[in-house]
């Protein structure tokens, strides 16, 4: 069973703008996020999903976000995607930045304009702590990571 997330919207720059209510011209979503052991697989040969992780095994998390919304059809760019890991009770070992960034085109697509991506973290991060995606949105002609727009993470 996969942890309930925390939270999962994220705030476009017409989240706020009309149509007023709940059908914003751009608005996000994080709809999913997986932790998964490809040293354990299910019967159809899949990494099982799963919260406990053997401190010396390599991990996957697989985040799924959707974008909403009349201005989804126009909006270009790239995603930039960091997986973050926070120690809550200061005593985990994996803390900061351990996958990423990752740069994903964005694909126009009608709404819902649904994105996946799997980090793979090798077996020196797998250590105590919730896992954080970091996501932000990139202007078309601008892939540098810290040139990107906006943030959000999912615990």
């Amino acid at each position: 069973m996969s942890p309930q997330l925390q939270s999962s919207s994220f705030q476009t720059v017409e989240s706020d703008f009309f149509p007023p209510g709940p059908n914003p011209l751009l608005n996000g979503q994080v709809t999913d996020l997986k932790v998964l052991d490809p040293t354990e697989l299910d019967a159809a040969g899949n990494p099982e999903v799963t919260s406990l992780l053997e401190v010396d095994d390599e991990f996957d998390v697989q985040v799924t976000w959707e974008l909403t919304g009349a201005n989804t059809t126009v909006t270009g760019g790239y995603w930039v995607l960091s997986l973050y890991s926070d120690d809550m009770d200061g005593v985990g070992a994996m803390n900061g930045l351990i996958a990423g960034p990752a740069i994903i085109p964005l694909v126009l697509q009608t709404p819902p304009a649904v994105y996946q991506y799997t980090f793979q973290v090798p077996p020196a991060h797998a250590t105590d702590g919730p896992v954080q995606a970091g996501r932000n949105h990139q202007p078309l002609a601008d892939r540098r990571p810290e040139r990107a727009h906006g943030d959000v993470r999912v615990r």
